[in-house]
């Protein structure tokens, strides 16, 4: 049976995002419900969003969500003239009731933002969704050294973070313990676009924006098409049990008393894992 998913995404910073989009529209286990853009720059991130699903022939309602963070938007130029205009999330509260009034898997690969807001709007958003969340370190930092870091997705709106991690949700959660070696080779780039197909001159173009903008030859990381996957095969992983707790600098930090039972990801195989996600991405 084909897992139904709401994505909730930052694109437009970090290319992993457009990675793990693409690695959605590409797999057939997977039917998207509905895009949902967090982080500043809401509305451009629908629209980067809208050229990668157009690009594959798929149609799925995309909505700008809230519009709250810190981030920076780096794909600017696909966008220049897009006249695309996303729906607003706030004005679609009973399309997503319906959603959640199923079985229905949440991946946030974004700020916790819009799901602390459906926490406040959906009174059942804990019933029958399940909340795969890409965020937090455990014991390690991005570089897989011994510590534990405030986490991007986390720390970019600590207060709804907070309030996911005193929810009832069901949550899983894909830590940097479990993506931060998940790094592409120059040879795995120059797969990717070798394939001439719409969706991978796209994901191209924007590794090369993002390169421009830091000034180096950046690799990027899985984080986000790991996430992803674990919607329907979980053999990349391992995972261990924690009670979790954020604190007020966006660290999850492990409480045997207070925190929340959380299912998290601590380990991953990288060589299955990237050779799975290259496969799916050059598919023709």
């Amino acid at each position: 049976m084909k897992k139904r998913i709401i994505l909730d995404t930052d694109i437009g910073g970090d290319i992993d995002d457009a990675y793990a989009l693409a690695l959605a529209l590409n797999s057939k286990e997977i039917i998207i419900e509905a895009i949902i853009t967090n982080d500043t720059h809401a509305m451009e991130r629908a629209k980067l969003a809208s050229i990668l699903v157009n690009s594959v022939g798929h149609k799925i309602p995309i909505f700008e969500g809230l519009n709250v963070g810190k981030g920076r938007l780096i794909e600017t130029k696909l966008i220049e003239n897009d006249s695309f205009k996303p729906l607003k999330l706030k004005d679609h509260l009973p399309f997503f009731k319906k959603l959640f009034n199923s079985e229905i898997s949440y991946v946030s690969i974004g700020s916790l933002s819009n799901i602390a807001f459906f926490l406040d709007k959906i009174p059942y958003l804990e019933d029958k969704a399940h909340f795969l969340i890409m965020g937090g370190s455990i014991g390690v930092d991005y570089n897989g050294k011994p510590s534990v870091v405030a986490e991007w997705n986390i720390r970019n709106n600590i207060n709804a973070s907070k309030k996911v991690f005193t929810s009832k949700l069901n949550i899983t959660l894909v830590s940097l313990d479990s993506t931060w070696d998940l790094k592409l080779s120059k040879q795995d780039i120059e797969r990717i676009n070798t394939v001439k197909r719409p969706i991978n001159s796209i994901l191209s173009h924007m590794l090369t924006s993002l390169r421009a903008f830091l000034k180096k030859e950046f690799y990027p990381v899985l984080h986000d098409p790991l996430t992803i996957s674990l919607v329907f095969n979980k053999s990349f992983v391992q995972f261990k049990t924690c009670k979790l707790i954020i604190n007020s600098e966006g660290k999850i930090i492990e409480d045997q008393k207070f925190g929340k039972e959380v299912k998290v990801a601590i380990n991953s195989d990288k060589r299955a894992f990237i050779d799975f996600f290259l496969e799916r991405i050059c598919a023709i």
